[in-house]
């Protein structure tokens, strides 16, 4: 009687389980926060929360108000981004289960792109003046793009709480399911660190931003990078794992 084959790892459900992953992506949370400060402060527009964008569209809207071209520049550039993303985490995948590496290289180069994105406006905010109208709208597109893709990303390796940028979704677990709401307080410690990380990135991308622009993007971009680096590595491990 044959033995059955034992399941291959982090399949169909995402990489729910995988014990390295969920750090790198507190790093991505971390320039997030980051990026998305400095879009608040100088390009007057969220590029990855977009509940902000859309707030500010209806503000518009209800003050009777011409819209302003930077949050519809922003809705369209992260959509353009979530559908590029979408297809570049889906593409080679079949119906069947998908193994742990794959997934982890997926996001790996998802990553990639956002860094490079992130650099590109970061390049022109150094050489170009971000209130001039059309590098302004540049740089939310190119930021905009990339935090489409993130978010692509996050969402392909499924993890739980770490599906960027669901703050408000985590914020809201760490209350509901503590022990004084009567729940069983899972992945408290990992809610915890994600809402810590966006606020700290967010007060360092400020201030950052304050001095130069193009010196807290390029903080955020070091952070992607770092955090692309680890996840190729990951997918190199989780690869040699199988083998």
């Amino acid at each position: 009687m044959s033995q059955p084959q034992a399941p291959t790892p982090l399949l169909a459900q995402g990489l729910q389980g995988h014990p390295h992953l969920p750090p790198v992506l507190l790093v991505v949370s971390f320039a997030t926060g980051v990026i998305d400060a400095i879009c608040l402060l100088h390009l007057k527009v969220f590029t990855a929360y977009m509940t902000g964008t859309l707030i500010l569209i209806g503000i518009h809207l209800g003050e009777s108000k011409p819209l302003d071209l930077p949050p519809l520049i922003a809705l369209a550039s992260f959509g353009c981004g979530a559908a590029l993303g979408g297809r570049l985490t889906r593409h080679g995948f079949g119906t069947g289960a998908i193994p742990a590496s794959m997934r982890i290289h997926k996001l790996a180069l998802a990553l990639t792109l956002v860094t490079l994105l992130v650099l590109g406006a970061t390049t022109l905010a150094a050489f170009a003046d971000v209130t001039v109208p059309t590098v302004h709208y540049s740089a939310i597109v190119l930021l905009g793009l990339a935090m489409g893709i993130q978010i692509a990303g996050s969402r392909q390796a499924a993890v739980l709480d770490m599906t960027i940028p669901a703050a408000t979704m985590i914020l809201h677990g760490l209350f509901f399911d503590s022990a004084i709401a009567g729940g069983k307080g899972d992945r408290q410690g990992r809610r915890f660190c994600v809402i810590v990380v966006l606020v700290i990135g967010a007060c360092i991308g400020a201030a950052l931003s304050l001095w130069h622009v193009w010196a807290g993007l390029l903080f955020g971009a070091l952070l992607l990078a770092t955090a692309t680096t680890a996840t190729y590595a990951l997918a190199r491990q989780s690869s040699a794992d199988m083998t």
